[in-house]
């Protein structure tokens, strides 16, 4: 596994202690677009490997890379299938990871609009903890009254 953005060192000890138990090699590099450390985990804590292998199953999963190459070709792409076949929590994370791969994961917003306060708290809450994240970090909810 290989992670590559921007984070403080606090917010590294966090996921280090989330995803892994022994740490291979750690880059910190410098270039022309800016610092980055290359991480690589060679063990997963049961914890994350519990919340991958649930990832995985998910039928989204599936279709994850069919899905990035129809977002990458389209400006409209609708996605429709069953509830809790991940639509709402992984096809964002797919994007995320995508970008963060491509190293353009600091210019990457993705906005995921839900019909009620506690749908978008609960949703938030989730991809947060599939992250290995608090609220707030690279993922939070904003609500708007109508």
């Amino acid at each position: 596994m290989c992670l590559r953005r921007f984070i403080s060192m606090k917010k590294l000890l966090r996921l280090v202690k989330f995803h892994c138990q022994i740490i291979d090699q750690i880059w910190i590099s410098s270039g022309p677009r800016g610092s980055f450390i290359l991480i690589f985990f060679s063990q997963e804590s049961m914890e994350g490997q519990k919340m991958q292998e649930f990832r995985r199953s998910l039928p989204s999963f599936k279709e994850r890379d069919a899905l990035l190459d129809l977002i990458s070709r389209n400006q409209v792409v609708v996605v429709s299938g069953e509830t809790g076949c991940g639509k709402t929590t992984q096809l964002p994370q797919y994007i995320l990871e995508s970008e963060i791969e491509a190293v353009r994961g600091a210019a990457c917003s993705i906005i995921c609009t839900q019909p009620r306060r506690i749908s978008a708290m609960s949703v938030s809450e989730r991809v947060a903890a599939e992250r290995g994240e608090k609220i707030g970090e690279s993922v939070s909810f904003f609500l708007v009254a109508i």
